[in-house]
């Protein structure tokens, strides 16, 4: 059985991804983004490569509570990769956040380690 790709307003997946991205960015708390990519900093100059596992642990151990929508998270990964600090490797591993039941979540490689 096939499926279509799901799109915003008759554009193609990753436009109506990118656009999804932006209206979460738009909407979050921006302390809690700049909590986040902090994080994501950080573990990048410590580690070869990581998930976001990684920086949601990170963020909780610091008492960074939570944003109201988690997919915030994606667009901290989206700027982080956009500066140049990492980038995707292509590869998945299971989230251990039980939150995420176990869903493929990416690594991600450090470009300044």
């Amino acid at each position: 059985m096939q499926y279509a790709q799901l799109t915003l307003d008759g554009m193609d997946a990753p436009s109506a991804k990118i656009i999804a991205l932006h209206k979460v960015e738009s909407h979050a708390d921006p302390a809690w983004m700049l909590a986040a990519f902090t994080t994501v900093e950080l573990i990048a100059y410590v580690h070869d490569t990581f998930t976001t596992d990684a920086v949601w642990k990170s963020l909780e151990q610091n008492n960074v509570n939570s944003p109201r929508e988690p997919r915030a998270m994606g667009a901290v990964m989206r700027k982080a990769a956009q500066d140049g600090l990492i980038e995707a490797t292509g590869r998945y591993q299971q989230s251990t956040r039980d939150s995420n039941h176990q869903r493929p979540v990416a690594i991600w490689c450090s470009l300044v380690r």
